[in-house]
């Protein structure tokens, strides 16, 4: 059996570096992501190259976590104030204003401040 891998949607502006960045901890390690993708068919139909830019909506593998490896991630809550941007917080938090869909998931289920249930 193979290493463990996630699947990993393409945003806007995402680079090979970043998503290792926000999935691996690492941006040196967007080869691993490259390897694992090489010549496979995206949704669009396109091929994948290491050498091409990657497109928005392309679903990419990504190296997982080997089995038994404790996920080190630690919730914060961050205090939204009027005006601020998903995108913002993004940057200021993880480093990585395209990282904010990571933000969105984290708080999908999270009971917020003046909503009706």
């Amino acid at each position: 059996m193979g290493a463990p891998t996630t699947v990993v949607t393409v945003m806007r502006l995402d680079s090979l570096w970043s998503i290792a960045e926000r999935h691996l901890d690492d941006g040196n390690r967007w080869p691993e992501i490259a390897a694992l993708n090489e010549d496979r068919t995206m949704n669009d139909g396109s091929r994948f190259a290491a050498a091409d830019h990657i497109k928005p909506g392309w679903e990419l593998r990504v190296p997982g976590r080997p089995a038994g490896e404790a996920d080190t991630t630690v919730a914060r809550e961050v205090t939204v104030e009027r005006g601020d941007t998903l995108s913002e917080i993004a940057l200021d938090e993880l480093g990585d204003a395209p990282g904010y869909p990571q933000l969105f998931e984290a708080s999908k289920n999270v009971d917020q401040p003046g909503e009706s249930t």
